[in-house]
């Protein structure tokens, strides 16, 4: 697949991950991060004349990726945090004398607009578990709860970027291809870390802590409930999937 291919495909699985069908959704949520992670790799090793210039770094904070009320403000923040610094993004928030925290976006704005869609996403999965598990419980148990839900949902973004990481390594046909690979996945890395530097050198931003009290059984809850969001490419059935098929031709 050439990378001008791969863009339109991932855009396609961007814009299904919007779908209210809660299946549809994953499925092309999780092939899109897996389209961005993949193709990502050479994007700067093209040897083509029409190679895309690196694009700038913004801050965003004009155009905010989500608000949230003070009681949901850590698991939200997390979530979206995971997600940017996998795209090579990161994030900031300010709050309001109500308590709501407004989040926002420093980024490439092609990494921006990733983030944003998979974020809408599973921000929607989130509370989607917390109605369908947690009915009759008090609100604080339900937040807990939705926290207990991203501690997978982050360790399942992780592990799909290893695991993509290794398969594509996998896939070289010898050591000069491996090689070539894996300073590919080193300048991937370091975008996020030249967006945490412009972040560092233009913002001053300070650091926050959430020392609230977790309610345990609420959270475990979360974390086997969250088991539920799929990313597993063989989990989820996308190689099988002839909805998957359609969208990506």
């Amino acid at each position: 697949m050439k990378y001008e291919e791969a863009l339109r495909k991932a855009a396609s699985c961007l814009r299904l991950a919007q779908s209210a069908n809660p299946h549809e959704a994953a499925l092309a949520a999780a092939k899109a991060q897996e389209i961005m992670d993949r193709y990502n790799l050479s994007t700067e090793d093209m040897a083509y004349s029409d190679q895309p210039k690196q694009e700038e770094i913004k801050d965003f904070g004009a155009d905010p990726l989500h608000e949230v009320c003070q009681v949901d403000t850590r698991w939200t923040l997390w979530l979206s945090n995971t997600i940017a610094k996998l795209n090579s993004c990161r994030t900031y928030y300010h709050t309001k004398m109500s308590g709501s925290a407004t989040i926002k976006l420093i980024g490439r704005a092609s990494d921006v607009q990733t983030v944003r869609y998979i974020f809408s996403w599973l921000e929607r999965e989130v509370r989607r578990l917390t109605k369908q598990e947690c009915q009759g419980y008090t609100r604080k148990y339900q937040v807990d709860f939705r926290t207990g839900v991203v501690d997978t949902i982050c360790r399942k973004l992780e592990e799909q970027r290893a695991e993509t990481y290794k398969n594509v390594q996998k896939e070289t046909s010898n050591s000069l291809a491996l090689v070539r690979v894996q300073n590919s996945i080193a300048k991937m890395e370091a975008k996020g870390q030249e967006v945490q530097k412009w972040m560092d050198e233009n913002l001053k931003l300070r650091e926050s802590k959430f020392r609230k009290r977790a309610d345990l059984t609420a959270r475990q809850h979360g974390q086997v409930a969250g088991e539920q969001v799929r990313f597993n490419r063989a989990k989820a059935g996308l190689d099988n999937s002839e909805m998957f098929n359609t969208i990506i031709a």
